[in-house]
């Protein structure tokens, strides 16, 4: 077995619970702060965006009921957006970073919490 196979499997197994005891979890955290994962990251994102892309194309999603898979395609972005720390230089160096690319970020979390908002 590959290694993304292991990461896909593991991610698939941390949302698994017992309902009878425990409330379905609404997001898997991901610890990486000393970036030893970084490098598998995007070939990780690509490949479930992979198996969520056809997920889009079913009359399921047309119906407004794949909502995470429609939320995937607005989380993708948040690498790419928030590689760069908006936390450096003075306050408007901040808005002017902001203003560039950061707000890309606040733009594809509100479009894909509004995908999630049906869940309840």
């Amino acid at each position: 077995m590959r290694v993304i196979e292991h990461l896909l499997n593991a991610v698939r197994g941390a949302a698994v619970y017992n309902p009878e005891v425990q409330v379905a979890p609404a997001c898997i955290q991901w610890q990486n702060c000393d970036r030893q994962w970084e490098s598998v990251i995007p070939r990780l994102r690509t490949e479930l965006e992979k198996r969520l892309h056809e997920r889009r194309l079913l009359v399921w999603a047309e119906l407004g009921e794949a909502p995470l898979a429609q939320a995937l395609k607005y989380l993708a972005v948040l690498p790419e957006t928030t590689a760069c720390s908006l936390e450096v230089g003075s306050p408007g160096d901040i808005a002017v970073a902001y203003s560039i690319s950061g707000w890309q970020a606040d733009n594809a979390m509100v479009r894909a919490l509004a995908c999630l908002h049906r869940l309840g």
